[in-house]
């Protein structure tokens, strides 16, 4: 097949205009790409911070109840407070102090 003058002069004019639109295409690929990519940072930000807040409110809500029971705890123990006391008394005047101290082996 051979080509004539006036297919030349179609030929050429036409090849710029497909490199154009490649071009094109190809830049609309890398466009939609990073599009892609951004959507997705924002999405992950967005849940890392709805989890970030969510323990936030969990750990106050533990906070706040460690502190309630930790006042019903001292009330509590300041009754009971002389009783522990004298069991601990009790048992150190039963239990010498140097038993269970030191193992001695003899092989």
């Amino acid at each position: 097949m051979s080509l004539k003058a006036i297919d030349m002069q179609v030929l050429v004019p036409r090849s710029h205009d497909v490199g154009k639109i490649q071009q094109l295409q190809l830049q609309h690929q890398q466009n939609q790409s990073h599009h892609t990519g951004v959507e997705l940072r924002r999405d992950i930000n967005v849940r890392e911070i709805s989890v970030n807040k969510s323990e936030y409110s969990e750990t106050k809500i533990m906070d706040n109840n460690k502190e309630s029971n930790e006042d019903g705890s001292k009330r509590r123990n300041n009754s009971s407070k002389p009783r522990e006391q004298e069991e601990k008394e009790e048992k150190e005047e039963i239990s010498p102090k140097h038993l269970g101290n030191i193992l001695d082996i003899h092989i």
